[in-house]
């Protein structure tokens, strides 16, 4: 019950592809969803890449059904590089500067 209403209270949720980021239904309308998803590539085998892929093909298919979320996908190898940090760092600063202005 706690975790449900702290979601309700969220603007901007950043998370993992998996069990916890279903709970991104309980966020409010308007809120933002960072979900980080597995890219599948590299040194993985054909099998494992499958896998890695149909593990957040769920989440994609629902997640994208939330019509009143603003979602975003990221690979998680983008976690690592300083580059793609900052284009995070700016993507959070414009959905606040976003649900600032809608407020």
């Amino acid at each position: 019950k706690e975790q449900i209403q702290l979601l309700a209270e969220t603007s901007i949720l950043v998370t993992a592809c998996g069990g916890g980021a279903i709970t991104s239904m309980f966020l409010p309308e308007g809120a933002v969803l960072m979900a980080y998803f597995p890219k599948a590539s590299g040194k993985l085998t054909r099998q494992m890449r499958k896998r890695a892929s149909d593990l957040w093909r769920f989440d994609f298919d629902f997640l994208n059904n939330l019509g009143y979320l603003r979602t975003h996908w990221l690979p998680v190898e983008t976690m690592d590089e300083e580059k793609d940090l900052t284009v995070f760092v700016k993507l959070v600063q414009n959905e606040i500067e976003t649900i600032v202005r809608q407020l």
